[in-house]
C-alpha cells in the first residue's frame, strides 16, 4: 500500500468553513451573513452570562438541571396556552405505527397540554450543529434525505459517517417552496430507504425562508415512523414567526424591473396558515418514536458565541446514546445561566418578531432596486433572512455605470476600476466587503450557484446603512434615491444630511422596477 502523504492528511482533516459570520480577519461594519436576532442578546441574558463567568471557578452543572427544567417549563407553558396543533382535516393523514405496533391517529391522540415534553427527552449541545454531528455519529444511517438547498451541516455530518446522501431538489421556479412535488419525492425516497436511514428538514428552510406546511410534515413523519426512519426537524428559525403570521408552501417572488404596490410591508398574502404553534412538531413528540426536534438559543436570543442548543425526542435509547458521546461538562456555565435568563424574556421575543416582520418587508421592497439584484425569494416569509439572485445583465450595466461615475470623480477610482466586475466575474460579496458589509454567498449550497446570496434582517438604522453602502456600487442610483424610497414608505422624512449626494444626475425611485410574478408548480424533483 502506498504511504499517505502528509499534505493529503492535512487536506482531509482541515475544517472547510461553509458559513457566514467570519468577522475576525478583516474590518466588518455590518455583518449581514448570519441570521441572528437583530436586537442582539437580551440584557438579562448578557448579565447572567457575565455572572456565569464570575462563577466559573467552579465546574458547570454536568446535568444542566436548572436549564433543563427551565426549557421544560417554557415549552409546556407555551404549548398549553392554547390547544395543541391539530392536523388539517383534509390532509388524509394515515395512522402511524408505534414502537408497539399499534395504529395511532395523530389528529385524535394528543399529549396532555401540561406535559408536552418530559425532562428526560432533552439533550443539550454546543449549538444545534453539535447535535447534528452527534446524531449522525450515533445513528450511522445508511441513507440521508435532505432538501437542496439546505443548511450545509446536514450533508457534511452525513457524509462524515459514510451515509449515502440523497438530495431532493427544490425548484427555483417555485421559489424553492416545499410543494406537492417535493413532498411526493420525499415519500418515495422514504419508501425506498433502508431501515434506520434519516431525513433532515429545516422549517423554515435555510437559505430560502420557506415554511413547510404542517400537514406535509405530518405525512412525512408518519411515513418515517412506518419505515423506522428518523425524521430530524430543525426548528431553530421557527420562533421568529409571529402568532398571526401566514406562511405558504406556494409563494410569489419579487422580481426587478416590473411592478409591485408601494408601502412598507405591502407583500402578497400567503395561503397556508402556519404560526409557530401550528408549524412546530414539538407537540407531537409523544406520537413518534423516530422524531427528533432541534432548537437553539443561538438565533432567537442572539447568542451564537455561547453555543447553546438542544434536541428533543422521546426515544430513550437515542437520547442515552447521544449523551454518551459527550464529556461530563459539555455546556459551560455562562451559557447555562444565559439560557435560563433568556427563557424569561417573553416580551423580547414578541418585539423581535415585530421588528423582523417590519424590516423584512422593507428589505424585500428595496432589494430589487439595488445594484445587481434581479429576484428576491419567499417575500412573505417571516424568517429573519432573505435569499436573492443577481443578474448578469444588471451586473454588466451597473459595472459600466460605476466605472463611468467614479472616473468622473477621481483618476484614482478609475485605476482602481481597471478590474471592474463583468458579467462573468462579478463577486457581490467581495464588492460589499470593500464597503465594510459582509453578506452570505450561497454558491456552495447544493442546488444554487454563484448568482445566489443571502442577507439577514437587522434593525432599521442598520438596514438603511446597508442600502446606502450598497448604492455606492452604482453611479446610476444614489443616496438621494434611497431618501425618495424611505419617504414613499413613510418611514422617515429624509436621510441624515451628512450623507454626500453624488454629482451625477439622480432620478427618483421607479416604482415600476419591481413586480410580483406568480410561480408555477410542475418541475420534477429528483432524489
Amino acid at each position: 500500500m502506498d504511504e499517505e502523504k502528509p499534505e493529503q492528511r492535512t487536506m482531509e482533516t482541515t475544517m472547510n468553513y461553509l458559513h457566514g459570520g467570519d468577522v475576525y480577519r478583516r474590518r466588518i461594519d455590518l455583518d449581514y451573513s448570519v441570521n441572528i436576532n437583530p436586537l442582539g442578546m437580551p440584557k438579562s441574558a448578557s448579565e447572567a452570562a457575565k455572572h456565569g463567568v464570575d462563577e466559573s471557578t467552579a465546574y458547570p452543572d454536568w446535568k444542566v438541571e436548572e436549564l433543563r427544567d427551565a426549557v421544560v417549563s417554557f415549552i409546556n407553558k407555551k404549548w398549553s396556552a392554547e390547544p395543541a396543533s391539530e392536523v388539517h382535516a383534509d390532509t388524509n393523514v394515515r395512522p402511524a405505527t408505534t414502537s408497539a405496533g399499534a395504529g395511532m391517529d395523530v389528529a385524535s391522540t394528543r399529549t396532555n397540554p401540561m406535559n408536552i415534553v418530559q425532562p428526560e427527552w432533552i439533550t443539550f449541545g454546543n449549538g444545534a450543529a453539535d447535535l447534528i454531528y452527534r446524531l449522525m455519529q450515533v445513528l450511522r444511517p445508511a441513507r440521508v434525505l435532505v432538501t437542496a438547498p439546505a443548511f450545509a451541516e446536514y450533508s457534511v455530518a452525513a457524509r462524515r459517517v459514510g451515509a449515502e446522501l440523497c438530495p431532493i431538489h427544490l425548484s427555483e421556479a417555485d421559489d424553492f417552496a416545499f410543494t406537492d412535488v417535493v413532498e411526493e419525492a420525499f415519500l418515495r425516497g422514504i419508501e425506498a430507504a433502508p431501515v434506520g436511514s434519516a431525513v433532515f428538514l429545516c422549517n423554515p428552510n435555510n437559505p430560502d425562508g420557506n415554511g413547510i406546511p404542517s400537514e406535509r410534515l405530518h405525512r412525512i413523519a408518519m411515513a418515517c415512523e412506518e419505515r423506522s426512519l428518523y425524521l430530524i426537524v430543525d426548528e431553530c428559525f421557527l420562533p421568529f414567526l409571529r402568532s398571526d403570521v401566514t406562511m405558504a408552501g406556494t409563494q410569489e417572488s419579487v422580481v426587478a424591473d416590473q411592478r409591485i404596490s408601494t408601502g412598507r410591508g405591502a407583500v402578497p398574502a400567503a395561503t397556508t396558515y402556519s404560526d409557530e404553534h401550528a408549524a412546530s412538531m414539538i407537540p407531537f413528540l409523544s406520537d413518534f418514536e423516530h422524531l427528533v426536534v432541534l432548537r437553539a438559543f443561538t438565533k432567537i436570543y442572539g447568542m451564537p458565541g455561547l453555543r447553546l442548543g438542544y434536541m428533543l425526542t422521546r426515544a430513550k435509547e437515542l437520547t442515552a446514546s447521544v449523551q454518551a458521546t459527550m464529556t461530563p461538562w459539555e455546556i459551560n456555565l455562562p451559557a447555562q445561566r444565559a439560557g435560563v435568563a433568556a427563557l424569561q424574556e417573553e416580551n423580547f421575543v414578541e418585539k423581535t418578531c415585530t421588528v423582523v416582520h417590519e424590516e423584512r418587508a422593507f428589505l424585500v421592497r428595496v432589494l430589487p432596486t439595488l445594484p445587481y439584484v434581479e429576484k428576491v425569494y419567499a417575500p412573505e416569509s417571516d424568517a429573519n433572512f432573505i435569499l436573492f439572485r443577481i443578474s448578469g445583465k444588471l451586473r454588466r450595466e451597473r459595472a459600466a455605470e460605476r466605472m463611468e461615475q467614479e472616473a468622473k470623480e477621481t483618476s484614482e477610482h478609475l485605476s482602481r476600476e481597471s478590474a471592474c466586475p463583468t458579467e462573468e466575474s462579478v463577486d457581490l460579496k467581495a464588492l460589499l466587503l470593500e464597503e465594510g458589509v459582509l453578506i452570505r454567498a450561497c454558491g456552495n449550497y447544493d442546488g444554487l450557484d454563484d448568482r445566489y446570496y443571502r442577507i439577514c434582517v437587522r434593525t432599521h438604522a442598520e438596514n438603511l446603512e446597508l442600502v446606502r453602502r450598497w448604492q455606492r456600487l452604482s453611479g446610476a442610483q444614489s443616496v438621494r434615491t434611497v431618501r425618495a424610497f424611505t419617504q414613499e414608505c413613510s418611514i422617515m422624512s429624509a436621510l441624515p444630511e451628512q450623507v454626500p449626494t453624488p454629482a451625477a444626475p439622480v432620478h427618483p425611485l421607479r416604482t415600476d422596477r419591481v413586480s410580483v410574478s406568480r410561480k408555477t408548480e410542475g418541475r420534477a424533483h429528483a432524489i
